[in-house]
């Protein structure tokens, strides 16, 4: 199983990002267009993460209560599931 999660000091940068473009209009409105197209797919890429984690734990929790073929097929099944 892989590690979907990037690594977040890989991330972070000290320098905004606005201050590596050109400062007019048309390069300024494009530059908030690809900010929010990642905004938009961090958002996604975190909802899917936290719905995987949400199966995972139920599914935990099935077998920590109940150890039968259900709980079982709940739980192979959150562990197939890609964020």
């Amino acid at each position: 199983m892989s590690d979907h999660i990037p690594d977040a000091t890989n991330m972070i940068s000290d320098t905004p990002i606005s201050d590596s473009t050109a400062h007019n209009v048309g390069d300024l409105g494009m530059l908030c267009r690809r900010l929010e197209r990642k905004l938009a797919a961090t958002r996604k890429y975190l909802s899917e993460v936290s719905e995987r984690a949400k199966r995972l734990e139920e599914a935990g929790n099935m077998l920590e209560h109940n150890n039968g073929a259900m709980a079982q097929q709940a739980w192979r099944k959150a562990k197939e599931a890609k964020p």
